[in-house]
């Protein structure tokens, strides 16, 4: 090997390792080079968006582990390229069949350059003429708009959350829809994936939030249902909510009615399905029956009432202020108690008569739970939404009245009750019963304030949302 061959493989390495790093060190720690301006920075954030941790190591694109050195690269590529099975392929079949599985800074023209080299694939004439894989400078030719948005590099308390102002808008693809954010819901369950305690995590770095509303700024080729300018909500989101700009796969989009604001929008989308499955898709209500939101002046709490008496319940909810008795019963309760009174356990069950109460929405499962159990009916059920602790319980207060606790996760909704919940819910929009009640409104500054409060305040008064 000649000085000059050996003096550019070590220069290949040595920038290979280099751009592995970089991107490591930006995903894991939120730090950048020495002398990096904004330009590069941008630069490296738009491109380490392809690239998520896993434990110790990089993936490309979710599933594709990511290569750190030569050595290891050009190993792979012999055994597969050179074995029996490789087939000495040329350099399309041979990138095609590593991208499904490996990545590494500099593939293509790495597995150029090494085709190039086979003895047997210059002796039978294998294609070497391809295409590229998109490169940095091609990256940097495409950054475009940039936008506002919250990002979290790491799990944590709420002081995780950073608001950056250079995050690069997202392109939407196939069936994907670029939405210009106009109001975004604020949801318990965003403070416990950002704590890093619940069940679902994000791969770092993330923007939260999945309940946006605003209009349609782009769709991709294979989207049939909305286009530019279209006023939508979404159920979920691809790039997160806490941003001016956010992707939405189709399918969890819907058409905003005129009727509704940018702001109610933005509560629709939790509270809403969640409280229908709920009632119906978990506890199986039926009209008729006595339900108790229990924690009913929040969202979700909001959203319950409605659905209920629009549904033919008997409906009681609890609240922990003046304000919110009244605002319950204006969104549907029949009877409202306040749960700071020492005595409004035995108000409930006096109202409920000997019957006791069917079906019980339990918004803080960790403080009511044992309560619940006794309030119940023969056959009642109490479905957790909400939990924030543990609490001990008597399970022989659930045998006698073969009582049910169920819990509920609206992200293990299957594609059919996602479907029920939608069209029941727009129907809802339709009619004028659905009616989201606004609660308190941040800027995405306010970021890390908002989450404070959403968990410390026991005084819940409609849906918290960032306004943008």
């Amino acid at each position: 090997m000649s000085r000059k061959t050996e003096r550019k493989n070590m220069c290949a390495a040595s920038e290979m390792l280099r751009r592995y790093s970089e991107v490591l060190n930006l995903l894991r720690f939120g730090s950048y080079p020495d002398g990096f301006d904004n330009t590069k920075r941008l630069t490296l954030r738009r491109y380490a968006e392809r690239f998520t941790l896993q434990g110790e190591e990089l993936f490309y694109r979710g599933n594709r582990r990511v290569i750190s050195t030569v050595e290891e690269a050009k190993e792979l590529f012999k055994d597969h390229h050179c074995s029996p099975s490789g087939g000495h392929t040329g350099v399309v079949k041979t990138r095609k069949s590593f991208t499904a599985r490996h990545y590494w800074f500099g593939m293509s023209s790495h597995i150029a350059d090494w085709i190039s080299k086979c003895d047997k694939c210059q002796r039978t004439g294998k294609p070497r003429d391809v295409k590229p894989l998109t490169s940095i400078k091609s990256i940097m030719a495409s950054v475009g708009k940039v936008m506002r948005a919250i990002r979290v590099l790491e799990f944590g308390k709420p002081e995780v959350l950073k608001l950056l102002t250079d995050v690069p808008v997202p392109s939407p693809v196939e069936n994907q829809v670029l939405i210009r954010v106009h109001a975004c819901g604020i949801n318990p369950v965003d403070t416990y994936i950002r704590a890093g305690v619940y069940a679902r995590k994000p791969n770092l770095p993330y923007t939260p939030g999945s309940d946006v509303s605003g209009v349609v700024e782009e769709v991709g080729n294979n989207v049939t249902c909305f286009k530019k300018g279209d006023r939508v909500f979404t159920r979920s989101t691809i790039t997160g909510g806490y941003a001016e700009y956010t992707l939405a796969a189709e399918e969890t989009v819907y058409p905003l009615p005129g009727k509704l604001s940018f702001k109610q929008g933005a509560a629709i989308s939790v509270p809403y399905f969640t409280a229908y499955r709920a009632l119906f898709q978990k506890a199986h209500g039926k009209p008729g029956e006595v339900v108790l939101v229990h924690g009913a002046s929040g969202g979700v709490g909001i959203a319950a009432c409605q659905i209920a008496r629009a549904h033919g319940f008997r409906v009681f909810g609890t609240a922990g202020s003046q304000e919110g008795l009244n605002l319950v019963l204006q969104n549907g309760a029949h009877q409202v108690f306040n749960h700071r009174d020492q005595d409004y356990i035995e108000k409930i069950q006096e109202a409920a008569g000997g019957g006791g109460i069917n079906v019980i929405l339990e918004m803080l499962s960790n403080v009511n739970l044992s309560n619940d159990l006794k309030l119940l009916s023969v056959g009642g059920r109490v479905v957790i939404i909400g939990c924030r602790g543990s609490i001990e319980i008597n399970p022989r207060d659930t045998m006698a009245k073969e009582s049910s606790i169920i819990g509920v996760s609206l992200f293990s909704s299957s594609k059919e009750e996602w479907a029920e919940a939608g069209a029941a819910l727009f129907g809802g929009m339709e009619t004028g019963w659905l009616q989201p009640l606004i609660g308190p409104e941040y800027s995405l500054d306010k970021a890390v304030q908002a989450h404070e409060d959403i968990i410390q305040n026991t005084g819940a008064t409609g849906k918290m949302i960032f306004v943008l």
